[in-house]
């Protein structure tokens, strides 16, 4: 049960992540979103995101992240924060492209969402493996 609640936490601080680079890389657009455009003003852009993305994270987190915690060894090499970090980083970037290649073939410029999406599997991971090396 305890692994289970440590990988919820490593996907939270991921999606959270993910929301502050959110709106650090969108926050002058933000700014220019007419105040009747969506909602109540432009921190609904934010709020859409946010619901849209944990959505997506914890989607991910169910079918891959707790497969992956309960099935490998706590002494592989995996779970060191370096390496583990790394290949978060590169199967969130890989699992946003091939998402977003299958459901907007024709999208011009998916590059920061896939760029986006490996800092929020970094982050996942690397919390994953600080929290997993205090586990017995």
């Amino acid at each position: 049960m305890r692994k289970l609640a440590d990988s919820i936490i490593a996907a939270f601080a991921g999606w959270s992540a993910g929301l502050i680079v959110m709106a650090c890389l969108h926050l002058r657009w933000i700014w220019r979103v007419p105040r009747n455009a969506i909602g109540r003003g432009p921190w609904m852009v934010l709020v859409l995101y946010a619901i849209i993305s944990i959505m997506f994270v914890y989607t991910v987190w169910a079918a891959v992240l707790v497969p992956l915690y309960l099935l490998i060894p706590p002494r592989s090499i995996l779970w060191r924060w370096p390496v583990c970090t790394v290949c978060g980083g590169l199967a969130g970037a890989a699992i946003m492209f091939v998402w977003g290649r299958i459901y907007y073939p024709h999208a011009v410029d998916s590059s920061r969402y896939v760029m986006l999406a490996a800092v929020i599997g970094g982050v996942t991971c690397f919390t994953g493996s600080i929290t997993r090396a205090r586990l017995p």
